[in-house]
């Protein structure tokens, strides 16, 4: 959806400018906003997220401890 969004928005300005342009979609970004109700729901849940269980497939049941340090910290 927002690559198809990104690509209409490129080809009206084309339309009327005559010039191309390059559509970068961040896959992040697409996906939390396909997940987004569903986080928002487990996330405001007063279940320990260790023991949780998703009902939705596309979120995850079970959460795990990441080492610190990561390029995301």
């Amino acid at each position: 959806m927002h690559m198809a969004i990104g690509i209409l928005a490129a080809l009206q300005q084309r339309h009327a400018t005559g010039r191309g342009q390059q559509v970068e979609v961040s896959m992040q970004d697409a996906v939390v906003n396909l997940v987004r109700v569903s986080l928002r729901d487990i996330s405001a849940s007063a279940v320990d997220a260790a023991h949780r269980q998703s009902a939705r497939a596309q979120v995850p049941g079970t959460t795990y401890p990441c080492a610190p340090g990561g390029p995301n910290d």
